[in-house]
């Protein structure tokens, strides 16, 4: 770990121990790009040792359209002094694509921007999530879409509405007419209707 020494009493050992018990995969690289501290986690990530690792730069470790990538992001956090968070493809050691969020900051020491701080963790299965809900969505939509009935789906925290293609034929109305609001619904239920709907 970069520096050292007591702060608040917490020996820089105490720091490290915290740094390899996180399941977040923590790493510092250099001005260069240079890995100069990994902790468990992002060894147990990309399967192989500390040693393997430490001194290592992106173009060791990755295909160099990726290792430009990250390159690129690293520069941009070192350039601007910004942080920079993300989801973004990562290949697994098996070949597999998984999905990692990533956090990029830049490592600040004696005032002036001494390389790129980082964690990332695997959301494959959150983004696995998501795409199954989306495919759900658009296959609901499809049926929807394919009926002659009216069918919607209300969202009262929004307050918007969505509507199939069928309150053309039940109502009436253009599919260009209808708008998604709740008011736009309401104003056209009958005005003694409307509290009891």
């Amino acid at each position: 770990m970069a520096g050292g020494g007591e702060q608040g009493g917490i020996s820089a050992d105490w720091y490290l121990r915290l740094l390899d018990n996180l399941t977040q995969a923590v790493f510092l690289k250099d001005k260069s790009g240079r890995l100069v501290f990994v902790n468990e986690s992002y060894c147990e990530l990309m399967a192989r040792r500390p040693e393997e690792l430490i001194g290592r730069s992106d173009h060791d470790l990755f295909l160099p359209k990726l290792a430009d990538k990250y390159r690129a992001d690293d520069e941009y956090v070192i350039k601007t002094g910004l942080p920079l968070e993300l989801i973004e493809e990562n290949p697994a050691p098996d070949g597999s694509i998984r999905y990692v969020q990533v956090i990029k900051k830049p490592l600040i020491r004696d005032g002036k921007t001494d390389g790129v701080q980082g964690m990332f963790w695997d959301v494959t299965e959150q983004m696995r999530t998501r795409a199954r809900s989306r495919e759900h969505e658009e296959r609901f939509e499809r049926v929807a879409r394919a009926t002659n009935d009216t069918v919607w789906d209300w969202d009262l925290v929004a307050e918007t509405i969505w509507w199939s293609e069928g309150i053309s034929s039940v109502w009436g109305y253009a599919p260009k007419e209808v708008e998604d609001s709740l008011a736009w619904w309401t104003e056209r239920l009958h005005p003694d209707d409307r509290d009891r709907v």
